[in-house]
């Protein structure tokens, strides 16, 4: 009998992916426990298509369909998922291409039990290796924390993965990669997905919810123990012309309007460069759910992770920010 207290909820954001499907059996299939895993899909995909077909009634996996048509983003499908959370007390956000190591529900369960130790609010994430890496018994000594910075400037800021040692114990790092993320379902009710994180990726996606999390309270940390791997070439193949164009639909204008709004909020930028009026509106509504927490300033983040100096120099609201 599963102990209620040890349910995962595993979110997949899927578009036209058809590999979700051997995701999800590899992952069944590896847990210690498969009785204690529970799915959230937001499909997005061609209605004609009956790929999904066999899950449509299994009693542990929840599914938010959508045509690809309707699709604005990695972060817009992730929110989706996260509605489908009932009462899982662990939430594991992957990706469609994803496999997994054997008994992994126990081993990331317990690595969070080991960062909660050294800190009450935690959160697991980091890069995955590559799955035609997974078994290298060389690579498998490595894991890719989260240490660095490989774009930094006004128009975005991503986070990057640099390859270490295995630690012995977990060592924070500087926040999350959106493929491999675990953390307790509670930590979503202080820090909620935005649903008009539109076409958000790397610097919305990660950086700033990573910048959130920080200020709410969490610390972030890369575990002792691999428990996935990921395809990080994705099979663009699987994609039709039609939704191709999609996904670069406006999608570019978008970002850049989210990014602004993810300024704002990071203190980087003011309310005045925010050009669409009816944005501008959501943002201050929505400030309090989707702004920073106040457990800690964001000026000790930017400090900690070693970008104050830089901001300093690319943006002149955030240096009025800090002499106030």
């Amino acid at each position: 009998m599963t102990n209620k207290n040890d349910k995962i909820f595993v979110s997949i954001a899927c578009y036209m992916d058809k590999d979700i499907i051997n995701t999800i059996e590899d992952c069944l299939s590896k847990a210690k426990n498969p009785d204690r895993v529970f799915f959230g899909v937001c499909l997005q995909f061609d209605p004609n298509d009956t790929f999904f077909q066999k899950y449509d009634k299994h009693p542990r996996i929840r599914t938010k369909k959508m045509h690809w048509q309707e699709a604005k983003g990695p972060m817009y499908a992730r929110y989706f998922c996260t509605q489908l959370i009932k009462d899982e007390e662990y939430f594991l956000q992957i990706d469609c291409h994803t496999r997994f190591y054997e008994n992994w529900d126990e081993i990331i369960i317990n690595e969070l039990h080991k960062c909660e130790k050294l800190h009450d609010k935690c959160v697991i994430s980091h890069y995955p290796l590559n799955i035609c890496r997974m078994h290298d018994q060389n690579w498998k000594k490595k894991i890719g924390m989260i240490k660095t910075f490989r774009y930094i400037n006004v128009d975005s800021i991503k986070s990057h993965g640099s390859l270490q040692n295995l630690p012995d114990v977990p060592v924070q790092s500087y926040g999350i990669m959106a493929a491999m993320k675990f953390m307790r379902a509670s930590a979503l009710k202080d820090v909620p997905y935005d649903i008009k994180t539109y076409h958000g990726y790397h610097g919305e996606e990660q950086f700033y919810y990573s910048v959130r999390l920080w200020s709410h309270g969490y610390n972030c940390y890369t575990p002792t123990q691999h428990i996935l791997a990921m395809e990080y070439g994705t099979n663009r193949d699987r994609l039709t012309k039609e939704s191709k164009s999609h996904l670069s639909k406006d999608s570019g204008m978008w970002n850049q309007r989210t990014w602004r709004k993810c300024k704002y909020y990071m203190r980087l930028d003011s309310l005045e460069n925010i050009d669409y009026d009816e944005y501008i509106n959501d943002v201050l509504e929505n400030q309090n759910k989707y702004g920073l927490g106040d457990e800690r300033n964001v000026i000790d983040y930017f400090k900690m992770v070693g970008l104050h100096d830089k901001l300093l120099e690319l943006f002149p609201f955030y240096k009025n920010y800090v002499s106030l």
